[in-house]
């Protein structure tokens, strides 16, 4: 994203700044920031920019994953976009991506709630910014 284009230089590099500082702490309130520059710049007239995630989970197959997943998130404000499930050999696995943008809770906080899940139900459970997931896999 460009942002010089209708901002002097040294107010982009600010609102960049004042977004990184912001970002580990309130995620909501970055993306908003993020949507406000977004939204001034020529390319991003009419377009959101979302927090979006992608959770992983392994392990052996049991009654009840999807739901305790998906009711973390859903009670947690945060929204689902895509689900893919398969079981083989009763070993379950789930890519689920999803917005965090209307959630209030932060990524690190969401992990903490679905590694508590983890080891009640004994799978594994990853989540992380979709860029950083789309990073790791390009390589």
């Amino acid at each position: 994203m460009r942002l010089t284009r209708k901002w002097p230089e040294s107010a982009a590099i600010a609102a960049l700044r004042d977004i990184d500082a912001v970002s580990h702490k309130n995620p909501r309130l970055a993306c908003r920031r993020i949507n406000q520059c977004f939204q001034n710049s020529s390319k991003g007239k009419g377009r959101e920019i979302t927090m979006r995630i992608v959770v992983t989970v392994v392990g052996q197959d049991k009654v009840g994953i999807i739901a305790k997943v998906t009711n973390i998130l859903a009670n947690n404000q945060v929204n689902i976009l895509n689900i893919n499930q398969n079981i083989m050999d009763g070993f379950f696995n789930m890519v689920l991506i999803a917005d965090m943008t209307d959630s209030n809770m932060s990524i690190k906080t969401l992990k903490e709630h679905l590694d508590r899940l983890a080891e009640e139900i004994g799978l594994e459970i990853r989540v992380q910014s979709e860029d950083i997931f789309t990073a790791m896999h390009q390589i």
